[in-house]
């Protein structure tokens, strides 16, 4: 895969003998859609642990090229905001001083605590964070890009 990274700007996931996913290798890798992909880029299972979770308050970190590789991102948003967070499973890499992947959070509390967890890491440059199940009080499964606010889109 680093090679893949390292040469490529564009790839093609195949399945079968068809193509499932195509386009640039840093979206694709960083938010794969088709399961083809998901096996690919995480194939470690991260989707098997979130979804084994009877919890509402999961989120997908997902790391874009981001370059806050020596930034303690979680310890931070506990620091800063008071939100405690459990790392269920990560699978990230490094690209040159640039990190790829994506982390599962398990954030306890209330929906409240979920949204400003949401928005915190949304805040950061080259992160994308998903909501992994519905909660109440944020309305359904969202994914928030860096730069965005919830209900926008780029």
């Amino acid at each position: 895969m680093s090679v893949i990274e390292d040469i490529c700007r564009n790839v093609a996931i195949l399945e079968n003998g068809e193509v499932v996913e195509q386009g640039e290798v840093n979206r694709i890798f960083s938010a794969p859609q088709s399961q083809a992909a998901k096996r690919l880029v995480f194939p470690d299972g991260g989707d098997a642990l979130a979804e084994r979770r009877d919890a509402q308050d999961v989120l997908r970190v997902v790391f874009n090229g981001s370059a806050s590789t020596d930034t303690p991102l979680i310890a931070k948003m506990a620091v800063e905001c008071g939100i405690l967070a459990s790392i269920l499973g990560a699978s990230t890499r490094s690209v040159g001083d640039r990190a790829y992947g994506y982390m599962l959070l398990e954030i306890p509390g209330t929906p409240a605590e979920l949204a400003r967890a949401v928005s915190y890491l949304s805040q950061m440059p080259d992160i994308t964070v998903q909501v992994e199940a519905e909660y109440s009080a944020a309305g359904a499964n969202s994914a928030v890009k860096s730069g965005e606010k919830e209900g926008e889109s780029a």
